[in-house]
């Protein structure tokens, strides 16, 4: 007992208490690829460590990113002392130095990994898996067929690193792993809440789950998209679904349906509030957003993911009249349009050059705006000027400091609270100086980094 007026020691608080301190350090470590907190907590002092080990949660998350011995064996270990608590997987091997030939991870190394991780597959709630080659993954989702209902998952991210697939007209490689494979067989999923698939295709006939909160498709080859009476099934199942990213090629449209007069029967996405598209082929993302309709959007994300092609740049003006049409048009059955602006909240365009008129104008229908963004795409090669037999650089139509003035032009009809610009090409005195409105003006912000913290 401490003497009086003494501070108690934590050691000599009860266990339940030091039980739930490191619970809550546990909730709080922002990094999970990190084992040192739980390692830190068990090495204290005999109670504390005694404490440690009974305390679930410190193991449950588990970060594999290589295959030394030393590596599996600690995740081996937290896999026992975590007992039946849920598990949260990271299982990262992507190599950004990787050359798109030398084989990275092998069979032997793969496995090795599913030996350890499948046992425990009825544990699972947070699962990524990130590869640059499919075979791994290819291997995990053959793995799967048989294993084990996974009653407890709720996050699945399968990943392979190659966004070179997107590209307009990129065959899926290998070719002999193109036969699709349904997740976990088929059968039912019962929590998965988020969904995001990169790079990686399933049986998108068999997709069993009807829980979904957010749905990510992202990379996938032309040759592996599915068919729109597909996509649509999914998304008829999974009513409850409130995010959706497409970034690059999602449905086949040529089985999409159309009215009497030829134009778009959307599917009606009545709880979606989040919207991020991603551009490789302007008409295609064009066309694919006359077939969605998203009566309660409020945030919206614009990209153009062809980057990684200096030959190629998407035209972002026909998503850009698009919205500014569909704006008008009420969906059947709803008091809204299919995008409605005036309700808008949040705006990003990342790596979109839109004509400034363009922009104003939808801008101008957009009341309820609290955020803005806007990333200025690097310079894209394009038809040769003067005679030259090489392609010149571009210039682009939209700057930082046009756009600042736009906004200005609108004046109290757009309310903005915070507006994230990056223009490398603008000096940040420059951008400064004009910055003489209401809102807060960023230069640097996590957001280009992760576009899914809005």
């Amino acid at each position: 007992m401490p003497m009086p007026g003494e501070k108690p020691r934590f050691s000599s608080l009860p266990s339940e208490i030091i039980a739930s301190v490191f619970e809550n350090c546990s909730d709080d470590n922002t990094d999970p690829s990190s084992i040192a907190l739980s390692l830190t907590l068990s090495q204290i002092n005999h109670r504390t460590r005694s404490i440690a080990l009974q305390t679930r949660c410190l193991w449950s998350k588990v970060t594999i990113k290589s295959f030394k011995m030393s590596v599996l064996a600690m995740a081996g270990l937290q896999f026992v002392r975590s007992g039946n608590h849920p598990l949260s997987l990271i299982l990262d091997f992507h190599d950004p130095e990787w050359d798109f030939e030398s084989t990275s991870v092998t069979p032997e190394n793969v496995a090795a990994l599913l030996t350890l991780i499948l046992p425990h597959a009825h544990r699972w709630k947070d699962m990524v898996f990130r590869t640059d080659e499919f075979e791994p993954i290819h291997a995990l989702l053959v793995a799967l067929q048989s294993a084990p209902a996974l009653p407890l998952l709720e996050r699945l991210t399968l990943v392979r690193a190659n966004g070179y697939l997107a590209c307009s007209g990129a065959p899926f490689t290998p070719a002999e792993l193109r036969s699709p494979i349904p997740l976990l067989g088929g059968r039912p999923i019962p929590r998965l809440r988020e969904l995001t698939l990169s790079g990686v295709h399933t049986d998108w006939s068999k997709c069993e789950f009807s829980t979904l909160r957010k749905l990510t498709l992202r990379h996938h080859a032309q040759e592996v998209m599915p068919t729109w009476e597909e996509f649509s099934g999914i998304l008829g199942k999974n009513q409850g679904l409130e995010k959706l990213e497409i970034l690059g090629w999602g449905p086949i449209l040529d089985d999409a349906p159309v009215d009497e007069d030829g134009d778009p029967v959307p599917a009606v996405l009545p709880n979606v509030t989040s919207v991020h598209l991603g551009t490789v082929d302007g008409q295609y993302t064009t066309e694919l957003a006359g077939y969605l309709a998203f009566p309660a959007m409020t945030k919206l994300v614009l990209e153009d993911i062809t980057t990684i092609d200096p030959l190629h740049r998407a035209d972002s003006q026909p998503i850009l009249h698009h919205l500014a049409n569909a704006a008008n048009a009420v969906v059947a059955g709803y008091d809204s349009p299919a995008y409605p602006l005036d309700s808008l909240e949040s705006f990003v365009l990342a790596n979109i050059d839109p004509e400034p008129a363009v922009l104003e104008d939808l801008l101008s229908m957009m009341p309820s705006l609290e955020l803005l963004a806007w990333k200025r795409g690097p310079e894209m090669l394009g038809p040769s000027s003067r005679g030259r037999s090489l392609p010149a650089f571009q210039p682009q139509k939209l700057d930082v400091l046009e756009l600042l003035r736009i906004i200005q032009r609108l004046g109290e009809t757009l309310p903005l609270e915070n507006v994230i610009v990056e223009d490398p090409k603008t000096s940040s005195a420059l951008i400064q100086a004009l910055d003489c409105f209401s809102y807060n003006l960023y230069e640097d912000s996590d957001l280009w980094s992760n576009l899914d913290i809005l």
